[in-house]
């Protein structure tokens, strides 16, 4: 899979130079007829893009020049250039990201679970701290993360390390009595 296939001419060919090309896609020499782009080429470009963003692997690309400026029936190709796929270091970065989230929003939620603990009119500045929190995170995922799976990966993180320790500790009763939970005693107030 690429990112960009495009072929090199030059205007100064003239009559060489291609003006229309067909590119096919196929998986064996014998099975070749998949149409995947039909370019008309300027008389002045220099660069013609003719695939972007594939999405499927092809074994097999054909180009067919069909036509050339001016008539000629002869070609000339300066180059070909071929963009593979973005590299990327998600895979490490995604480890080191939600370790780092992780250890932070873990920390978080111990100090603010202990917080709602010892005073329990803390529990209504809870929701705040944590929309926050999450709204940091989301603007942190849409302006840097690469995809959606990294913007999951770390929404799972979040989750796992501020939600779901903070959301046991107000439903867990204080005093192991299931009438008496933290958030029951500040419903009550």
């Amino acid at each position: 899979m690429f990112r960009q296939l495009a072929i090199l001419v030059a205007s100064e060919d003239s009559s060489y130079m291609p003006a229309r090309i067909l590119v096919l896609g196929g998986d064996d020499p014998a099975n070749i007829n998949t149409e995947l782009n039909t370019v008309n080429v300027a008389a002045s470009a220099t660069r013609v893009v003719l695939l972007e963003n594939m999405t499927r692997f092809w074994s097999i690309i054909q180009i067919r020049i069909k036509r050339c400026q001016q008539g000629g029936i002869d070609t000339r190709v300066h180059g070909f250039e071929v963009l593979g796929p973005k590299p990327t270091f998600w895979p490490v970065f995604k480890e080191q990201l939600c370790r780092r989230t992780h250890l932070f929003y873990s920390t978080k939620a111990h100090t603010w679970c202990q917080e709602v603990a010892e005073d329990k009119a803390q529990l209504l500045q809870l929701f705040n701290k944590l929309n926050s929190a999450l709204r940091h995170e989301q603007m942190f995922a849409d302006r840097f993360l690469p995809d959606a799976e990294a913007a999951e990966a770390l929404g799972r993180t979040c989750w796992e390390a501020l939600i779901s320790p903070i959301v046991h500790s107000i439903t867990l009763s204080g005093d192991h009595t299931p009438t008496h939970t933290h958030l029951q005693v500040c419903l009550s107030v």
